[in-house]
């Protein structure tokens, strides 16, 4: 799993040939998270992080600037949403790997 962007690489590879019975939208949400995956991948090992996220938030601001206030919103509370998320499941993982060290059960 990339670290970075919580991307896992196998769930990546698994996903190259799309299944026939999938809608437009399955297929599309496939492709940009490969897409993406590919693109994180890139730059944590070139080392260019950095020029990622420069790229992907001006895109993100280019979307909410000629879209709109509204969508602005809706782009920044998807931002705060997905990171509450993320803390939440590495907090869960956290407290179960201390769990399983002192030999309880995790929650």
């Amino acid at each position: 799993m990339n670290q970075v962007a919580g991307i896992s690489r196998e769930d990546n590879a698994a996903r190259q040939e799309p299944l026939a019975d999938c809608t437009p939208h399955q297929l599309a949400d496939e492709r940009y998270m490969r897409a993406l995956a590919d693109m994180v991948e890139d730059a944590v090992s070139n080392h260019r992080l950095e020029m990622l996220v420069d790229r992907l938030t001006s895109t993100l601001g280019s979307i909410g600037l000629n879209c709109g206030p509204r969508v602005t919103g809706d782009i920044l509370g998807r931002l705060g949403h997905h990171l509450i998320q993320a803390d939440a499941r590495r907090r869960a993982a956290n407290e179960a790997e201390q769990a399983k060290k002192e030999g309880r059960a995790p929650h």
